[in-house]
């Protein structure tokens, strides 16, 4: 980049230029936004962080993205969602090894945890409007 410092957070998200891509500009306020936060938020998600910056999800995944891959923010869990998979990741500030997934529930067991639900009458309970 002619005339900006390498290492500069601007930097990091490839099509920064309108000559690369001009759909993908982010304003250097938007940028510090988003760095901000996620150097004080402690953890942190993708949907977290956009709503923060008032920016799409997207967006905010590219940043995380670019950060993640300069080694600025790492993995440090998992979020699950209500029906117990794996909901995304959650992120922290700083340069350490990323948390691994966790493992996935053997089919046995998540069966018999359907079966307790049926069971007990709370399987998927629909409102039906009369």
């Amino acid at each position: 980049m002619k005339g900006k410092h390498p290492n500069s957070q601007a930097a990091l998200v490839k099509g920064r230029s309108l000559a690369v891509n001009p759909r993908k500009r982010y304003s250097y306020a938007v940028l510090a936004k988003m760095t901000r936060f996620m150097r004080t938020s402690g953890n942190f998600t993708v949907a977290s962080l956009a709503r923060h910056a008032g920016v799409s999800w997207g967006s905010a995944n590219r940043w995380v993205i670019a950060n993640h891959e300069a080694r600025n923010v790492y993995v440090s869990g998992w979020e699950r969602s209500l029906n117990y998979r794996i909901g995304g990741r959650v992120y922290s500030w700083g340069d350490m090894d990323d948390v691994p997934p966790p493992e996935r529930m053997p089919e046995a067991q998540r069966k018999r945890r359907t079966r307790a639900k049926k069971a007990k009458g709370i399987w998927r309970e629909l409102v039906v409007d009369a």
